[in-house]
């Protein structure tokens, strides 16, 4: 659950996210082999268990939270994420958080 409002909160809310990171790719150019490179239907099975695991009033909360768990899991060495979440207020179509994040470890 991600939202403030009581009508967030009755039901799970649907969130549209835009990502884009950076590796290392350097092992899995010369290879050309999955096993070397950032697998991204991984990549989108742990978004769908982060987000469903979600329990958060924020969607900045929750962008923060997804980037951590993608830098350990992956070795990202750059994210960012745009979270949007639409009805999320009266008269506007939608909200968005924009996250970007540089890791130095």
């Amino acid at each position: 659950l991600i939202g403030v409002c009581p009508h967030e909160r009755a039901v799970p809310q649907k969130l549209w996210l835009n990502l884009s990171w950076s590796v290392n790719g350097a092992k899995a150019a010369a290879s050309d082999s999955l096993t070397e490179a950032c697998d991204y239907a991984a990549v989108a099975q742990n978004i769908e268990l982060v987000a469903k695991q979600a329990d958060f009033q924020l969607i900045e909360t929750f962008a923060y939270r997804l980037a951590e768990h993608l830098k350990t899991e992956f070795q990202i060495e750059c994210l960012k994420i745009e979270v949007l979440k639409k009805g999320a207020i009266p008269k506007a179509e939608a909200v968005m958080f924009s996250l970007s994040r540089g890791f130095d470890d």
